[in-house]
Order: structure tokens, then sequence, then C-alpha cells
């Protein structure tokens, strides 16, 4: 697969890559310094909904993807079909719902958005996770109009996981352990809340594919398998990396002037007892694309 790698100079930080250890992009700089690059790329869908009489916030991981003319959402299967879930609750116990964009600034905006009408697709075989939400041209235009906040990927930036040889991968998203929701105000009857989310990245070393127990988390022959690094760190903050499904896993390497980086999967699965993740090959994503876009190119309800 033929991809292009996007630079990030980081020159004007002070910084200086050439001194750092070749492991890098494990360190907590490195961590600090590119955690606010990837939430540029994240626009997280929120959702407070009410089930008996108690409320919750969940805030879902995923990234803008620009492909061809059109823009979707994409992020893991199962992260689509647990929406699909919210929305099929009675309307008066769902509010509070639209797209996040800014994550980990403190003017990020809400989007309002209609779940249930926009076309989506989840895909989830043969060890495949992904979903697919078409978006309509008035959220787009929204977002595009904060460039300082949003940045979409497109297939410019994307490439096969053995096209290149990086140093090391990062997963950016938002765990569930840090999501909050919040009363507004005195008076919380009246679905008045505030949700809170923030933006993780973690470091992943690639391992191979070991076709063992569980066999359904290793079943897909291509996807990216890893490992979390220096998960220690982490640990005390984030104990699961739960609400991450549908991250970007992004392959990294070290230029002269900073990083240059592309995106090689979607984070979909998750072994907590070895710190392993799974996530959906861009090439899949590809091939999906395709085969969505011809139809949805001329529905007249993404207008």
């Amino acid at each position: 697969m033929r991809h292009k790698w996007r630079e990030r100079n980081l020159s004007d930080t002070g910084e200086s890559l050439e001194h750092w250890p070749n492991d890098w992009w494990t360190t907590p700089n490195a961590i600090n310094m590119l955690t606010p690059l990837w939430a540029k790329h994240v626009v997280g869908l929120r959702a407070v909904y009410v089930t008996e009489r108690k409320a919750h916030g969940a805030f879902f991981t995923g990234f803008i993807f620009q492909y061809k003319n059109m823009h979707v959402w994409l992020s893991a299967g199962h992260v689509v079909e647990e929406m699909d879930k919210i929305v099929a609750l009675p309307r008066d116990r769902v509010f509070g719902l639209g797209w996040i964009d800014g994550v980990n600034t403190t003017d990020a905006q809400t989007i309002p958005m209609s779940f249930d009408t926009l076309p989506r697709a989840r895909i989830n075989r043969d060890g495949l996770d992904l979903g697919v939400v078409w978006l309509r041209e008035n959220t787009v235009g929204f977002l595009l109009s904060r460039p300082d906040e949003n940045v979409f990927l497109n297939p410019t930036v994307w490439g096969g996981v053995d096209d290149v040889n990086p140093d090391g991968f990062h997963l950016a998203g938002a765990p569930t352990t840090l999501v909050e929701l919040n009363p507004v105000g005195r008076d919380a009857t009246h679905h008045e809340f505030q949700l809170n989310a923030a933006l993780v990245t973690l470091p992943v070393e690639r391992i191979p594919r070991e076709p063992k127990e569980p066999l359904s988390f290793w079943s897909h022959p291509h996807a990216f398998y890893g490992r979390l690094v220096n998960s220690d760190l982490f640990q005390s903050q984030v104990p699961s990396i739960k609400g991450m499904s549908g991250g970007p896993v992004f392959a990294l390497s070290r230029v002269d002037a900073g990083i240059r980086y592309h995106l090689v999967g979607i984070q979909s699965a998750w072994l907590p007892q070895n710190k392993t993740i799974r996530a959906t090959p861009v090439a899949d994503v590809a091939e999906i694309l395709q085969e969505t876009y011809h139809r949805l190119s001329s529905d007249s309800h993404m207008r």
C-alpha cells in the first residue's frame, strides 16, 4: 500500500530529538509533546442518557477521515454498536448527544447531531471490528471552521504496518476511567450536565501474531498486534484502556527537526492480562470505504 509520512516540526519547542534515546517515543517528554497533536486528530462522540432515573455519560473515541469528497467518523465496530443501543432508548432519555472536538482543550465545542439518521456500518467478522459513520456536510463545515483544533486524516497519511520500519507506535484515545459527568448548577433535574474527557497517549511496541487462546483475539491474520510499553507509568491513572477503542494507532519515526508519523490502524480489541492490543489495519478500512462510497455518494440525505 502506498503511503506518505506526515511530518511534525518540533524545533520551536526547544527540544532536540537528536540526543533522545532510541526509545524516545516511550518517554514522558515525547508523550507530553505529541498528545496535543493527537488531540487535533481525535473527534469524540459524547452521549448523556438516563436509565432507571440515573444519568450516565459516555465518550466514544474516533476520528474524522476524509475519503475522496466525503468525510467519515471512524471507530471500532463495537463502539458504533454501543451508540446504537443508546439512541434506541426513548427520546426523552437521551440528550447531550454530539461530536466533541478539541479534546484536552478548555474551549472544546459540542456539535449536536442525530445519530440515528446518519448512515453507518458495523463490520465484525474474521477479527475485523470497524465502525464507520458517514457525516453530513454541515457537521464537516463546522469542524473545518476550527482548523486549530481539528486536523482530518486522509489516505495520504495511512500505510500498511509492514511498509516501513518505524521507531515505535502511539495509541491515542479517551479511557472511560477519565470521563466525568457533573451536574451544572443547583438543579440537575433538568438534565443539565457537563461531560469531561481526557485524551491519553500510550506507547506501543509491535508484536507478532500468536494464534493461541483466545483465538477470537488473534483471528485476524493482518491486524496490528502490539503491547503497551512502560505501562506502569499509566497504571495508577489509566487502569484500563476501555474507552480507547476506535482510537488511531500511529507509527512514529524521528527526523532531524521532529517526527514523522502515519496511521496504521484503529484500536479494536484488548487483552488486559498481558496489556496486548489489536488494531484493524488501514488496508481493511480502505477496502470497506471503497465498497460503500459509490452507494452513499449519491444519497441526498448526506447533504
